[in-house]
């Protein structure tokens, strides 16, 4: 239970805006996408389709939604990743956000 708690802060902490989805550039365009950790991938793409963002690569919806995705994410993200890895998604969720969106 204390291990929940103490992932949830750390996952709260990382301003976790959502990644690897795309209407912003490609990944190949983005470098920092092949830093998600795997086991965050599945939970990302169902968090996306549950905040309306149409495509799982679709950076700019899920960084603009990023209070939704954090809540829709966190408890896969948390199940799947465990405790070591959770904070990874969030950091490179959040690095996703600030390097592969451009902001007008």
């Amino acid at each position: 239970m204390q291990c929940a708690a103490i992932l949830i802060t750390l996952l709260s902490s990382v301003a976790f805006t959502s990644a690897l989805p795309q209407t912003g550039p490609p990944a190949s365009s983005c470098p920092v996408t092949t830093q998600m950790p795997e086991c965050g991938v599945p939970c990302i793409q169902a968090a996306a389709i549950e905040i309306g963002c149409t495509k799982y690569m679709d950076f700019e919806c899920q960084c603009k939604n990023a209070a939704a995705m954090q809540a829709a994410v966190m408890p896969c993200v948390a199940q799947a990743c465990g405790a070591t890895l959770a904070p990874v998604v969030g950091q490179v969720a959040n690095a996703i956000c600030e390097q592969c969106v451009t902001t007008a």
